[in-house]
């Protein structure tokens, strides 16, 4: 099996990513994973000290007042959505699952783009915009 993880930011994202691919590797060994993420987030460091892969892609923070720079978020997510499309398609994944961060939203709609692929979410009491994308 092939899986993509796509969480970053904080440790809050990137430690759930990381058990899940944890507990699927004990499971069996050959699973192959992949873990998007930013280059500006905690993923940088935790990921390859865990000896996973880390495939970057733009962070795409959303404003949460209306301002101009709410103008750029299309632009923006474009061109992460299109990074995680080529991560996936690289690694052929067979599921993405997300934990949030400014990379869990290119990554949903990423892997729902994909003919093969599905995504899900973890479930979180409050969750916000990006984790509830996932969900469908």
């Amino acid at each position: 099996m092939r899986v993509a993880l796509a969480g970053g930011g904080t440790a809050g994202h990137i430690e759930p990513a990381l058990s899940l691919a944890d507990a699927l590797r004990r499971v069996d060994p050959s699973t192959e994973i992949l873990c998007l993420g930013t280059e500006r987030g905690l993923e940088t460091r935790l990921v390859p000290m865990r000896g996973y892969e880390l495939g970057l892609i733009p962070a795409v923070p959303l404003p949460r007042k209306l301002t101009p720079q709410l103008l750029t978020v299309p632009g923006k997510l474009a061109g992460a959505l299109s990074a995680a499309g080529e991560h996936l398609d690289r690694l052929q994944a067979d599921v993405l699952v997300g934990f949030g961060g400014y990379v869990a939203t290119p990554g949903y709609l990423a892997a729902r783009a994909g003919a093969s692929r599905s995504s899900c979410t973890r479930p979180t009491p409050s969750r916000g915009w990006p984790t509830g994308s996932g969900r469908g």
